[in-house]
């Protein structure tokens, strides 16, 4: 058999690199549209405790998550005015994916580590569909770890 001239050059085993014919690779369904709308996760003020409620919540996530093996999920901590609240929004994001690894059981790389974001609820987590392409961190470091606990 010889390889077309346009599928050259050929590796060790005389196979070529033909170009993928125009509509030959399937359509990846977006993450957003697999996992549909996705759930915050919400504490009570100034804790980092995670309720039965928000813990019935995140298996629903898990299970989601682990029918849509190819998806990343980035999870969403809020407030930074001051050096408390910083903490505080690592904490609810670091809680929140070390529940996921731990408890339910969905690999670490799935997840996208952002807290400290402007605009939202300080006492909620927000979860969403890593858009395609979109990557970070799954772990950050604390920002402020020696911070006293009030």
């Amino acid at each position: 058999m010889v390889t077309p001239t346009y599928c050259q050059p050929v590796d060790a085993d005389g196979v070529g690199k033909c170009p993928c014919p125009d509509g030959c690779k399937a359509a990846v369904p977006e993450c957003a549209a697999l996992l549909g709308a996705l759930p915050s996760i919400h504490f009570a003020p100034n804790s980092n405790k995670l309720s039965d409620d928000a813990a019935a919540t995140l298996a629903t996530v898990a299970s989601k998550l682990k029918a849509n093996p190819n998806c990343k999920v980035v999870v969403v901590g809020y407030c930074a005015a001051t050096k408390r609240q910083q903490q505080l929004s690592w904490d609810h994001v670091n809680k929140v994916i070390a529940h996921l690894v731990e408890k339910e059981g969905v690999s670490s790389d799935r997840f996208i580590f952002s807290s400290g974001q402007e605009g939202g609820d300080c006492d909620a987590v927000d979860i969403r569909a890593a858009a395609p392409g979109e990557d970070g961190p799954n772990t950050v470091a604390p920002p402020h770890p020696n911070l006293r606990k009030n």
